[in-house]
């Protein structure tokens, strides 16, 4: 029986109640009245601890409660500590919460730190990187582009929202021998600055579709490289390591 129909039939039954109440003060049938309407109550008793038993009221948890549940320390596969961060999965992402400006940001990625143990980090960033606007890039005549994409906008979402930092969109190239790639390069591209990691006066984040999946800082620039999935694995370890939450 859905819902609707139990809650409907327990209106129905209290209706039928009440009228078999007055068509017993009617007729003066006060054992009859009785019989009605113990019968009724019964029914309705069932009927209620049916509906309590399989539509129990919902609990809504939210993002906070499971963070709290964690730091409480009830880990499982799904929600653990790292390195005194609460990482906690919901709805397909992981997230995660850093301070900024006396305020808690929650923090969406697609992978937990656990899941990205074997992102091997080479190099060093240099001061421009704290000084310069940020610019990502990538090769806009690349195939599976939906990972660049998807890469970026998760980089740029963690810069605005926990960092303070909005990256500028940029390609690596406008040009290429291949016409039909020149149509679809030129669609990307447009309107957006060339950046590559020459850019020496510029802060460069480089996302890459090459194997294997690794971070590597060259001064300037940081090249996030990685095939399909592993390009976002190597993007959300950066974004990790940038919050400091992740050491490198």
């Amino acid at each position: 029986m859905k819902k609707e129909d139990i809650e409907k039939e327990s209106e129905k039954l209290m209706e039928e109640a009440g009228e078999a109440i007055q068509e017993s003060e009617d007729k003066k049938d006060t054992k009859r009245m009785l019989i009605m309407v113990a019968a009724i109550i019964g029914i309705f008793l069932i009927v209620f601890f049916s509906f309590k038993m399989f539509y129990p009221r919902d609990e809504i948890i939210t993002i906070d409660d499971l963070h709290k549940k964690n730091i409480e320390g009830e880990p499982t596969e799904n929600n653990y500590m790292y390195n005194g961060y609460s990482f906690v999965y919901a709805d397909g992402m992981w997230y995660t919460q850093v301070q900024r400006e006396n305020k808690l940001w929650d923090i969406p990625l697609h992978f937990g730190p656990r899941d990205l143990e074997n992102i091997t980090l080479f190099g060093y960033i240099n001061k421009t990187f704290d000084e310069a606007d940020m610019y990502i890039t990538f090769d806009p005549t690349g195939e599976e582009l939906k990972f660049e994409a998807l890469g970026s906008a998760e980089l740029s979402l963690n810069m605005v929202k926990g960092l303070g930092v909005v990256p500028i969109a940029s390609c690596d190239r406008n040009e290429t021998d291949d016409k039909t790639k020149q149509i679809e390069l030129d669609k990307a591209c447009k309107g957006r600055p060339i950046v590559t990691c020459d850019d020496t006066d510029k802060a460069v984040v480089y996302l890459k579709q090459e194997e294997p999946a690794q971070i590597e800082m060259k001064g300037n620039c940081v090249v996030i490289q990685g095939k399909g999935w592993d390009l976002i694995r190597a993007t959300d370890k950066f974004i990790l390591i940038w919050y400091g939450i992740i050491r490198p």
